[in-house]
């Protein structure tokens, strides 16, 4: 989705049916149409939700077609139009379920910068709705909203590495353990090649996708014996810090320099946030198992001198 917050502009819009006159299945006549749509209004449908309805249930693709009318003019004709425009009651209520979450969850960083940025869209779509006169030029979005705006809330779950959830992200290992008919390449040659790639700076993990993609060896552990990076260890060419732990530090140093040119810039403050977390939490893992010396120290102003 191309974000509010960048120049991009996002392509999601609903999928309208290519004919405009109503199709040949549709028996149903305009004023019964009308009917069924001020029926769910009463019910506290959204017009968008009333549209979905007609045309799941009912077989009717474009209410336009059949009455003449769009959802929303039938409504404002009966009075039974909705306060606040459809989008910008649904930010309002996102807006109330996060400010509830936070009631619950103070620490809870990633739903405060999502919060300003939920707010944020939410002004933004007040100023534009008081300028085509669909709002009064009176009306205010105040923080917290009144419940009387927003009845009800969803409320929703995500596995992240700051909650309890575990993620599912995994390499996808060949099922047979066995070296595949095609490959001819000797245990002695795989190692060479290895170590050639790791004296290039290669990491353990760009050498198996070298080996795999150029030299089609799905798993080194079937051909050597033994994994990639227990025969660098063996050679004395293993890395220094932990793969995943020099990579986020890499990120963390990417961020602090874009930081440098761009101030401002609250989104990647709170990434780097994230990242130095992770970081921190990685590098406490290593020294309990011993993969790291216990003097090791994440530093800020000298983490660019280990990625170097």
């Amino acid at each position: 989705m191309g974000r509010m917050h960048s120049r991009g502009k996002g392509i999601s819009s609903s999928a309208l049916p290519y004919k405009r006159t109503p199709p040949s299945w549709l028996k149903t006549a305009a004023s019964d149409v009308e009917e069924m749509i001020m029926k769910a209004a009463k019910k506290g449908q959204m017009p968008s939700q009333i549209g979905v309805v007609l045309r799941d249930q009912h077989g009717i693709p474009l209410v336009k077609s059949v009455t003449g009318s769009k959802i929303l003019r039938i409504l404002k004709a009966h009075g039974l139009a909705p306060e606040i425009p459809e989008d910008l009651y649904f930010l309002i209520k996102k807006a109330v379920a996060i400010r509830k979450h936070l009631e619950r969850n103070r620490k809870d960083k990633d739903s405060k910068f999502r919060l300003i940025l939920v707010e944020s869209r939410i002004h933004r779509l007040a100023r534009y709705y008081k300028r085509t006169k669909k709002l009064p030029p009176t009306w205010k979005y105040r923080q917290p909203p009144s419940p009387v705006a927003v009845a009800k809330f969803p409320t929703a779950t995500m596995g992240r590495m700051h909650s309890r959830g575990k993620g599912i992200s995994s390499s996808a290992i060949p099922y047979k353990r066995t070296p595949p008919s095609w490959v001819k390449t000797a245990a002695a040659d795989v190692e060479e090649m290895i170590m050639k790639a790791a004296k290039k700076g290669q990491m353990p993990s760009q050498i198996g996708v070298v080996l795999r993609d150029q030299h089609g060896i799905p798993l080194v552990k079937s051909v050597t014996g033994s994994k990639i990076l227990r025969i660098l260890k063996a050679h004395g060419l293993a890395p220094e810090i932990p793969e995943d732990l020099y990579f986020l530090i890499k990120k963390a140093v990417a961020i602090r320099k874009h930081l440098e040119r761009n101030r401002k810039d609250k989104d990647s403050k709170f990434r780097l946030i994230l990242v130095e977390s992770r970081i921190h939490r990685l590098a406490r893992y290593y020294k309990r198992t011993k993969k790291l010396p216990p003097t090791w120290k994440y530093e800020s102003t000298t983490a660019s001198t280990l990625v170097a």
